[in-house]
């Protein structure tokens, strides 16, 4: 049911029959037309698969397509089923709402919400559980604390972005489905592709296990995206272009910016640092540390909508009143606004908000971060001046763990200038503000 409450509950209303009614209007049944790679993910456990990887570009309909097969398991009564993704907060914010609610299709006709409003019996949004009348469960799970997940049974797990699982992670997972389905004990999941060094790449197509499937579908089987967008995404760079749009894995290095591309996301920006340029200009930085370096930036977001690092400053073991004369050379065009990281033991900043500055606590989750740098450098949307040197070294030289699909820790000389950047580009993009409070998210699964 479309409403914004922590528990909705059917049976709590006055005159259940007269509100099934209602919702049996404003939402009947539907019938959705899939694409042949959809029909053929939906349908792959039913050919004697148990694990089903649907590998995607942008936008391709993989979310629905696995939505889709969820609902055909919790249609049999007290079924219990796994919708899974790394971080629950990101599978609220994506698959749960296209579960949910309805939405505008590219002809302006609506599409009711693919779970009908009266089947939920309630929806607890802290457990995370959706119950429904003919007591089919849904169970919303992150891998945070992966530990809990072992406790947990179910009929067949549901996996978003599951190339973000660490290899030891998703082997826990698929020992969960373990309770009686006529569908079977299956695992199906979903995710955009990456490099053929991961996990997945090897689980999936290298090994040759008769039991595991790998479907590739090309964004541009998605009749509802506009042509802008495949238009955008055959523009990028061709390693770039295999995975984000046909949903191919490529054979590029590990690296975790590789939408960043110095032709298109940097060029010369200092000019934007005026008011007259920019909406908002702010300082962002990382002092100190386990590193021992400090680094500072200088960031704006421009009238054109595009976000520019303009400054940077690094220094190795600088002390407080080096950080301060960083700050102090841009405290009349930022307005005395800096984003610093909160965890970060080594600075206090109550030291510079004595000094008059607004101090704004940073977001450090690295997994959110990598997904919106890299949404922003493919759209084009990020630009770096080349004097920051520093950050476009550290971009291009991050590398992931294949297996645990953690950052690698950069060499000794990591300067922290990657994490100060990121902490002002959040602020700027406004994930952390005003669009988290709404529960929105910014990009399309």
């Amino acid at each position: 049911m479309a409403k914004e409450l922590d528990i909705i509950d059917v049976e709590e209303q006055r005159d259940i029959a007269i509100l099934e009614e209602h919702l049996q209007a404003i939402a009947p049944r539907q019938t959705i037309t899939l694409s042949p790679e959809q029909t053929e993910f939906v349908e792959a456990g039913e050919k004697g698969y148990r694990e089903i990887l649907f590998s995607g570009g942008r936008g391709a309909g993989k979310s629905l397509a696995l939505i889709c097969k969820l609902l055909e398991y919790v249609s049999y009564p007290n079924t219990t089923v796994a919708l899974i993704r790394q971080n629950c907060s990101d599978l609220k914010k994506t698959t749960v709402r296209l579960m949910l609610y309805g939405e505008t299709q590219k002809d302006g006709s609506y599409r009711p919400p693919l779970l009908p409003p009266q089947a939920v019996k309630s929806y607890n949004r802290i457990d995370g559980i959706i119950e429904l009348h003919n007591g089919s469960v849904i169970m919303l799970l992150g891998c945070i604390d992966p530990e809990k997940l072992k406790s947990l049974q179910c009929s067949a797990c549901f996996v978003e972005e599951v190339s973000q699982i660490c290899r030891q992670t998703f082997i826990d997972i698929t020992l969960l489905p373990r309770q009686y389905h006529p569908l079977g004990n299956k695992i199906y999941a979903a995710t955009n592709p990456l490099g053929k060094k991961h996990y997945l790449y090897r689980y999936f197509v290298s090994d040759r296990v008769a039991t595991r499937k790998i479907i590739f579908v090309d964004s541009r089987s998605n009749k509802q995206l506009d042509q802008s967008y495949i238009a955008t995404l055959n523009a990028l760079p061709p390693e770039q272009r295999k995975r984000q749009l046909e949903g191919l894995w490529t054979e590029e290095t590990d690296g975790v910016f590789d939408c960043f591309d110095r032709s298109v996301n940097v060029m010369p920006c200092k000019h934007m640092m005026t008011p007259e340029n920019c909406s908002e200009l702010i300082c962002s930085q990382d002092i100190g540390g386990g590193s021992k370096w400090s680094a500072f930036h200088v960031l704006g977001k421009g009238f054109d909508g595009k976000i520019y690092v303009m400054e940077e400053h690094t220094q190795k073991q600088a002390d407080i009143a080096s950080v301060l004369r960083w700050h102090d050379g841009y405290r009349s065009l930022t307005g005395a606004s800096c984003v610093y990281d909160k965890n970060n033991s080594a600075f206090i900043p109550n030291e510079m908000a004595a000094r008059g500055w607004k101090m704004i606590a940073s977001h450090n989750d690295l997994q959110s971060s990598e997904q919106l740098l890299n949404a922003l450098f493919s759209e084009g949307t990020l630009v770096i001046d080349p004097s920051c040197d520093v950050l476009i070294q550290e971009l291009e030289i991050q590398e992931r763990d294949q297996d645990t699909g953690k950052w690698k820790k950069l060499p000794q000389n990591k300067t922290d200038a990657l994490d100060s950047a990121r902490y002002g580009i959040w602020h700027l993009a406004d994930v952390s503000q005003e669009h988290k409070q709404k529960q929105d998210f910014w990009f399309i699964c």
